[in-house]
């Protein structure tokens, strides 16, 4: 029956496995996700192996059932964002991650890729407050302070551009991007020659 169908699935799909093999598995799923509607826990394991699929757009769909119905683990609200990222659905992304964030406050990365998103849109305010909210739970985040400083900068605020460039500095960090950035900073602040050493 299904259930033992949905077993070997499980059991398939917990190893590498070739393509016809995974298609297969990826079917039984689909048959059963489609048998049991409310079993949340199988539209999940269905996105996931869409996702693995690069099939964003069925990824969504199951999620977002699986939504509907009722609650779900904070994992599925992971699969989700990576489903609207992969299918350029930045607009709906960046809807869901205050949700994730409210519900896992202390999870550095969520508020480094909303506050991406909100650069990416130029809403350079809000992306730095989330980059702040970033350092502040993890003074030793590379990304936190390098993305805080290139907001900083595009807010023309460049003497805190600076200081951002600084923990990215004492971190051992610093890339060509940061050198090009603090240049900048310190040309726009008077500073030529620390923009000609940088």
């Amino acid at each position: 029956g299904i259930r033992d169908k949905l077993v070997t699935g499980v059991q398939t799909c917990a190893l590498p496995i070739s393509t016809p093999v995974r298609d297969e598995a990826l079917h039984l799923f689909e048959q059963a996700a489609q048998a049991l509607p409310a079993r949340v826990d199988l539209r999940l394991h269905l996105a996931d192996l869409y996702l693995m699929e690069k099939r964003p757009a069925d990824a969504i769909s199951q999620i977002e059932a699986a939504r509907a119905a009722g609650k779900v683990p904070l994992a599925a609200n992971e699969l989700l964002l990576e489903a609207y990222l992969e299918s350029n659905q930045k607009g709906r992304a960046a809807e869901l991650l205050p949700e994730m964030i409210a519900a896992d406050p202390k999870n550095v990365k969520l508020y480094l890729a909303l506050g991406s998103l909100r650069n990416e849109v130029k809403d350079y305010p809000a992306a730095t407050s989330m980059f702040i909210k970033a350092v502040e739970l993890d003074p030793n985040s590379v990304d936190g302070w390098t993305n805080l400083a290139s907001s900083l900068y595009l807010m023309k605020e460049y003497a805190r551009a600076l200081t951002a460039l600084e923990k990215v500095a004492a971190l051992n960090a610093d890339t060509p991007g940061t050198y090009f950035v603090r240049a900048l900073c310190f040309d726009q602040l008077g500073g030529q020659q620390q923009a000609f050493d940088n």
